[in-house]
């Protein structure tokens, strides 16, 4: 990067497409980011439902083939001492104006990474980088992001009545595939708990189980078998 001011590409753009659930949590790496002077480098991303600044006029000094973490997680930022490879909470002086390609004014929705939860992450995320200075030059070799997602999980039936020492099929889905199967598991619990006041039975959710078949891809677990009279509710518990 370097003057007129705009990073080649302006921006530079990460696509995300089928993601299920909602962001949990984001970070920002920016990997192997040179600068004769730190303060000039202003960066902003802006995703597909808000924006934020992850860093503008910090540091004191040049940045060798550094690696910077934005991150809620992270070490406030001393804007007035050298910038080292680290973990650091995004920081905005306030005082530089970002514009996108077309040459408008773009605004800061976000503050910290936490106010993008809840919002999906698909869409384009594009970063934005300036050198607010002439006679300075730099690069940034790569840049990534770590997102998070609550998982999606549903179920077919809530209520299922059985006959005595019956065998009934449920559906249950779970779209998130950072789950691991073991952590997963179905109880059924009875609708009257005066006469059945713990749980009937559990299934730990496994691949290749007798008591469970599994489809990979959206993960389906079904064919949970009941030994017990009586109605039974069945609940599903994702446990991390």
């Amino acid at each position: 990067m370097s003057p007129p001011y705009q990073a080649t590409p302006y921006p530079s753009t990460i696509e995300i497409k089928d993601t299920v659930g909602t962001i949990q949590s984001l970070e920002v790496v920016l990997g192997t980011l040179n600068h004769s002077y730190s303060r000039d480098i202003a960066i902003m991303l802006v995703g597909p439902s808000k924006s934020i600044i992850l860093m503008d006029k910090v540091g004191d000094g040049p940045l060798g083939s550094v690696k910077l973490t934005f991150s809620d997680a992270g070490a406030t930022i001393n804007p007035t001492v050298p910038l080292g490879s680290g973990v650091y909470k995004p920081y905005s002086s306030g005082t530089v104006t970002y514009r996108d390609e077309n040459g408008n004014v773009m605004a800061a929705t976000a503050s910290t990474f936490a106010d993008f939860a809840g919002s999906s992450a698909n869409g384009k995320w594009k970063l934005y980088v300036l050198d607010t200075k002439p006679f300075d030059a730099g690069t940034l070799g790569s840049w990534t992001m770590n997102i998070q997602t609550t998982p999606t999980f549903t179920i077919s039936q809530k209520n299922i009545k059985m006959t005595e020492n019956g065998t009934t099929n449920v559906t249950i889905t779970l779209k998130d595939s950072s789950t691991a199967e073991g952590t997963l598991k179905v109880t059924a619990k009875a609708g009257n708990t005066t006469l059945f006041p713990t749980p009937a039975w559990w299934c730990r959710l496994r691949r290749h189980s007798n008591a469970l078949h599994y489809s990979p891809g959206v993960r389906r677990w079904h064919r949970c078998h009941h030994r017990d009279g009586g109605r039974r509710r069945l609940e599903a518990h994702r446990h991390d």
